[in-house]
């Protein structure tokens, strides 16, 4: 399985009922009406730069983006979504790996909006993380690649 579907699956299951939003954790766009309040989960962002050509492993820098989005007929809407991104951030922070599938992902940035519309506000919160990993290739290996070639080390055949 794909590490970005298997991380947002992750989280999907750590949020689940562990937030404000009970089981309204979007994953896929189509999952469920959006009912308030709701989470979704996306990696947007996974770059990769080859790090060890003999054994083609790749290091990979991946965002997370977890949007917090919720609805109110008070004036507070920013303290619920601070509320609501801390139950998330609590969550997140309890293994911040997700069973080692990346290094600790990382609070890098929150940002927060409101769109007033009478008596009703609803309320935008991002959370995004970032975090790395390596992946191997597990295909044989490429025919088109040198041979190793046997090296005499300090008098030993290596």
């Amino acid at each position: 399985m794909q590490l970005r579907k298997e991380l947002r699956k992750r989280i999907k299951k750590r949020l689940l009922n562990q937030t404000s939003a009970g089981e309204k954790i979007n994953v896929n766009p189509s999952e469920f009406d959006r009912k308030f309040p709701f989470i979704e989960v996306f990696t947007p962002i996974d770059e990769s730069e080859l790090i060890s050509n003999s054994i083609r492993a790749t290091g990979h820098k991946l965002q997370v983006i977890i949007d917090a989005v919720t609805e109110s007929d008070k004036e507070d809407i920013y303290d619920a979504l601070d509320d609501l991104a801390e139950e998330i951030e609590t969550q997140v922070e309890k293994d911040e790996t997700f069973g080692n599938l990346t290094s600790s992902l990382v609070l890098t940035k929150t940002e927060s909006d409101a769109v007033y519309e009478g008596k009703r506000t609803t309320g935008f919160m991002r959370l995004t993380y970032e975090g790395s990993y390596v992946k191997q290739k597990t295909s044989k290996a490429d025919p088109n690649l040198p041979k190793f070639k046997e090296i005499q080390i300090g008098g030993m055949d290596a």
